[in-house]
């Protein structure tokens, strides 16, 4: 298990079959972040902040959960299991971004605050998405 109690930078977080925990008041800093599964289900729990200039994949077999913030400035896959608890995913790329999953993705809090794209749109569903709790849309479509 990977504990990170402070702010930490890096290129890429790919994270195959192990625990790594974001704590509260941690904040992270990377460009894409991988959720990677093989024999043994790999989990990220982020209960503090992580900042991707990149994007975010969760693969199958996989499971991403936590109370914390995910700020996406790249695109959200996830054919695994995302857990959202109370966690707020902010979408804040300055391209179109993709929200991708084969069955509806549930968010507890969804923030869109992307600066716009040139196809005219800002992020993109190829499924249904689901919001529990708070649904903010900052200057932008869906």
């Amino acid at each position: 298990m990977l504990c990170l109690p402070f702010a930490a930078q890096g290129q890429v977080i790919s994270n195959n079959q192990a625990a790594i925990t974001i704590t509260s008041g941690a904040a992270v800093v990377t460009k894409d972040m991988t959720n990677t599964s093989g024999a043994f289900t790999a989990r990220f729990q982020n209960n503090g902040t992580i900042n991707l200039s990149g994007n975010f994949t969760n693969n199958v077999s996989s499971v991403t959960s936590g109370d914390g913030t995910f700020r996406l400035g790249g695109n959200w896959t996830n054919p695994g299991s995302f857990s959202y608890g109370l966690s707020t995913v902010i979408f804040n790329g300055s391209i179109e971004q993709l929200i991708t999953k084969p069955s509806p993705e549930t968010y507890y809090n969804l923030s869109i605050e992307n600066t716009g794209a040139t196809s005219g749109f800002t992020v993109r569903l190829d499924n249904l998405v689901q919001v529990i709790g708070t649904l903010c849309q900052l200057k932008t479509e869906i």
